[in-house]
Order: structure tokens, then C-alpha cells, then sequence
């Protein structure tokens, strides 16, 4: 393998994948990230974290203090000065740089404008709500527009920082959407519908931006899109494009495998139940599954909240085995519970369930995201004395029952006293 350092600035979903990629095919990557919200997102991968704002200097400070064979600018589309930056110390220090760049999607029938003023130029003469999913950056330009508390709704990612930024604009908490994406075509619509809102304001983010789903739920909702087009017409390559250079420099195969050597992260705990609360969000068959599992145990209370859940989930409730609340999750559920597992059938619900709970340091699995996952929910093989649990740290969750099946026969053959 070749010698030196990768350093990825990577402040999009591109960017954690790529170092991701990188660290489990054993390269000796760092990553750089603006915030501690960017670090959050790339902490349980390893590796080396620079967190914060650099300006030219302190990148070519940073560059001339280690050996560092390339640079990959993964930061937003919308980073403009970051990457001028960054491709400018690079070009001080002679080191290699590659731009990587997030392909932009065509939109039919909507409004684009080359900035936010232009956007609040165009907004000031129309009326009706404006979803506006920009960020919160941008957010005291829309100040300018008249009744701007009545119309402006802001999603936001749900940080303090950025709900401290909001309210001193004089934004009530009622206009103030903290949510983490992706989010769906449908969700999209239903906020728009909700909030009354006749517009989307939103920058060209592209595929992993959601830019596609936004569009489309507009026009589920009937609402006008309108773009903050990118700063420039930016020159890079592909997601795809710049692994195949990391891969010719680090003489790597482009479909490198994770390593066998990755650390695990996961420690194998075994807790006390009778005095905890769990709940459940989702009544389909991944929670019927969960709720299963966990009532081999004794717990405090097992609490369900779905407006519609399975006929054996209906059944434990009439029994009393577990409580039902039929209606959909709100945030103050995850108040009174030691454990959440999020189990619907939307992403997007899962990812909200896990950020309320995890935001009150309480522990929290999400059933379709295992990154999300503050611990796996195992397989289980119970015997009357004896209790193992399985999980795997890839994708194959046969093997993982195969191997549970057989612990399962083991534990059955100690307990008839067979050897």
C-alpha cells in the first residue's frame, strides 16, 4: 500500500462514505468537518477528526504538518469559500487535490434564483406559507419579508445552536422544524400540507441532498419550488470517480471489502430489566418481532405507540402484557422510557424517534439504520439457565440466525442433560 495520508474534508453524506471507505480498506485517513455536529456523524467510523472552521492559512498549516499524499474536497455544494480555500492551500503545499462533486438534478417548473436575495425579492411578492429548507444560515435574509414569523417555516437539523439562532430571529416555536433527513417525497408533502404552505424554498442539493423528493412532494402539495441556484458551475469528479483515484494511488481493488481487523464498537452488555421502561414505535412485523423478544424478559412496562399495530400485538395488549397507546408517536413519548426502539415502516419517523431520544440520553435502536443504533437488538438463544444474544457486524442476517439456531440446540440439549 502507498505510503502518506488521505485528508478528506467531508461535510456531506459523500464525504463520511468516502472515509468510511477508506479507513476499512486500511488507509490512514483524517477527516476534517466544521462543526461538532459534522464530527458526530463520522465518530463511531475511527480515524482522525479536525473539527472547525479553517480558513487558506490554517489548511496549509495543517497540510504542512503532516504527510499527506491527497486531499479530497467533499464539503457542501453550497461551501463555496471552503473549497476555494482549501483548493488554494493545496496548490501552496503542491499537494494533490481532487473536488469531489455532487451531480446536480434538473427541476421542472420551478422558480431559480441566483441567491438567497434573489429569493426574498421574489418571495416578497407573493403570499402564503414558505417551507424553507435552506438551513438556518440563511434564515435572517428572510427576515426582510413582510410577516416573515407568519410565513416562513424553518426545518432545520436539530441542534441547539441552530434552534438558539432561529428564536433570536423572532422565529415562535411553532414555525421551527427540527429534523434530521432524508426525508421523503410524502413527508415533504404532508409539511407542506400541514403548514399551509404554497411555497419550498431550497438550494440545488442534489441526489443525497434530496432534492428529487423535495420536488416531488411539492407538487403532491400543489406548492411552487423555489431554487437557490449553486454559487458556480463547479468542475469535479463523482463519487465513483474519485474512489477509483483513491484506489490507483493506495493500489487498492475500486470494490474494496470492509477489513476483517475493523475494531468492534459494540460491547456485549447484559442489564438489569425489572426496573426499566422500553418503548416501542411501529405495531408491523419488525415491532411484533421486537415486542416478542423482549417479553422473554421481565420489564417495568413495554409500551407500544402505533395508530395500528398487528392482531398478536392487539392481543398482548387485551392480555395486559403490554401497554398500547393507538395514535402516532410525539416527542414527549420517549420522556418516560430507559430504552426506544424505533420500528416503523418510514426512515424518516425511525431517524425522529432515535434523535428525541438520543437528545435525552436515552438509548435507542433504529430498525432500519444501524448506523443510528446506540446498541443492535440481538438474536436470542434462551435456555432455562443460560441466555445468549448475537449480532453480526455486516449485512447477513441468515448467517446470524444460522448461527443462533445452532447455539439454540446446544442450550436445548444441556437443558434435556445431553452432552
Amino acid at each position: 500500500m502507498a505510503p502518506g495520508k488521505l485528508l478528506l474534508f467531508a461535510g456531506t453524506s459523500e464525504g463520511r462514505e468516502l472515509f468510511a471507505r477508506a479507513l476499512n480498506c486500511g488507509i490512514d485517513a483524517e477527516a476534517a468537518v466544521a462543526t461538532d455536529y459534522g464530527r458526530s456523524q463520522l465518530q463511531e467510523l475511527g480515524g482522525k477528526i479536525h473539527t472547525g472552521r479553517l480558513d487558506e492559512g490554517q489548511i496549509a498549516a495543517m497540510l504542512a504538518g503532516g504527510t499527506y499524499r491527497l486531499v479530497v474536497d467533499a464539503t457542501h455544494p453550497y461551501a463555496d469559500r471552503a473549497t476555494a480555500n482549501i483548493a488554494a492551500a493545496c496548490a501552496v503545499r503542491r499537494v494533490p487535490y481532487l473536488r469531489l462533486v455532487r451531480p446536480e438534478q434538473p427541476g421542472e417548473e420551478v422558480i431559480n434564483c441566483t441567491d438567497m436575495a434573489a429569493a426574498v425579492d421574489y418571495l416578497r411578492d407573493t403570499d402564503g406559507g414558505i417551507l424553507c429548507t435552506v438551513g438556518s444560515k440563511q434564515l435572517e435574509q428572510l427576515c426582510q419579508l413582510p410577516d416573515y414569523q407568519k410565513r416562513v417555516y424553518a426545518r432545520i437539523l436539530p441542534l441547539e445552536e441552530n434552534l438558539s439562532a432561529c428564536r433570536a430571529l423572532g422565529f415562535a416555536g411553532a414555525h421551527i422544524l427540527c429534523m434530521q433527513g432524508p426525508f421523503s417525497a410524502e413527508l415533504n408533502a404532508a409539511l407542506l400540507r400541514q403548514y399551509s404552505c404554497r411555497y419550498l424554498l431550497t438550494k440545488s442539493s442534489g441526489a443525497a441532498g434530496g432534492f428529487a423528493q423535495k420536488l416531488q412532494g411539492a407538487k403532491m402539495a400543489g406548492a411552487q419550488v423555489v431554487v437557490i441556484d449553486r454559487p458556480t458551475s463547479e468542475q469535479g469528479l463523482s463519487l465513483t470517480e474519485v474512489w477509483r483515484r483513491i484506489a490507483a494511488i493506495w493500489q487498492l481493488p475500486e470494490e474494496c471489502e470492509v477489513s476483517a481487523a475493523v475494531r468492534r464498537r459494540y460491547f456485549p452488555l447484559f442489564v438489569q430489566t425489572a426496573n426499566k421502561r422500553v418503548l416501542v414505535v411501529g405495531g408491523g412485523q419488525v415491532a411484533t418481532r421486537r415486542v416478542q423478544s423482549l417479553l422473554h424478559f421481565d420489564w417495568q412496562q413495554v409500551t407500544v405507540v402505533a395508530p395500528q399495530v398487528s392482531k398478536h400485538l392487539r392481543d398482548l395488549a387485551g392480555q395486559g402484557a403490554i401497554c398500547w397507546r393507538k395514535r402516532c408517536f410525539a416527542e414527549p413519548d420517549v420522556g418516560q422510557s430507559d430504552v426506544v426502539l424505533a420500528a416503523t415502516d418510514s426512515s424518516e419517523v425511525n431517524r425522529w424517534v432515535v434523535n428525541c431520544a438520543q437528545d435525552r440520553g436515552i438509548f435507542a435502536n433504529n430498525a432500519s439504520d444501524r448506523r443510528q443504533c446506540d446498541f443492535y437488538f440481538p438474536a436470542l438463544a434462551l435456555g432455562e439457565t443460560q441466555t445468549a444474544a448475537l449480532v453480526g457486524r455486516g449485512g447477513d442476517h441468515r448467517q446470524v440466525a444460522r448461527t443462533a439456531a445452532k447455539i439454540r440446540e446446544v442450550l436445548r440439549h444441556e437443558d434435556n442433560g445431553s452432552e
